[in-house]
């Protein structure tokens, strides 16, 4: 029995660029995935969020989603308690769809640190665990993790929609070696305007004209 998919990928947006959708897109054909909710954090405890407003990066994801049918605004967390920890959110998620399967999206550098995520050894209760490759990782160092990834690895990929949780798979998806942080310099740099040839290929054009209106990550550029 195939079961109902709620496919989920995470992110502060700030702001959205072509490696977060084109990448997310890529695993939704690969993996037979009719919508891909992206899941925008308020305050990740992992990281601080600056130069744009939660108001201005929850519109920028929604116009970066407006040109992509398979990519819908998710604003879930907004009305969740802080701190947003992942395994909170999937256990709520988990309580609101029992019959679902839960698919968590991710990409490799996350899994290379997961065991610093809160309670991550539970995540697999709640979700399966989609993983994108991303430029530069490596194999986990810490053994338990290795352990874990060995333990729930699933090559079959129908059992993504057979299962509501447990299953972790690795995606075949292109690499994207462009990162917000780096995107966030080049606009306080004033290095993408709108006669640049490539912009369409870094940051949806709403969404740069957005930044523009806005004047965002004007302020400083910050440290790769």
């Amino acid at each position: 029995m195939q079961l109902e998919t709620l496919a989920l990928f995470g992110g502060t947006f700030n702001p959205p660029h072509s490696g977060h959708i084109q990448t997310v897109i890529s695993a939704a054909n690969e993996f037979h995935l009719a919508l891909i909710n992206m899941l925008l954090a308020p305050v990740p405890p992992h990281k601080e969020v600056n130069y744009a407003t939660l108001e201005q990066r929850a519109e920028m994801l929604r116009l970066a989603c407006e040109d992509y049918p398979q990519c819908v605004p998710d604003f879930t967390e907004l009305g969740l308690p802080a701190p947003h920890y992942t395994v909170q959110t999937l256990r709520h998620l988990r309580t609101q769809y029992p019959n679902r399967s839960i698919v968590f999206i991710i990409g490799g550098d996350s899994l290379e640190n997961i065991h610093t995520w809160r309670e991550w050894q539970s995540l697999l209760n709640y979700t399966h665990l989609l993983v994108l490759p991303r430029p530069n990782t490596q194999t986990p160092a810490d053994t338990s993790v290795q352990q874990w990834i060995k333990k729930h690895t699933e090559l079959n990929k129908s059992k993504m929609t057979q299962l509501p949780c447990g299953r972790l798979f690795f995606a075949e998806t292109p690499l994207w070696d462009v990162s917000s942080t780096q995107l966030r310099n080049q606009f306080a740099l004033n290095h993408i305007d709108a006669q640049n040839c490539e912009l369409e290929k870094l940051v949806p054009a709403k969404v740069v004209a957005y930044i523009k209106q806005h004047r965002l990550y004007k302020k400083s550029a910050e440290k790769r």
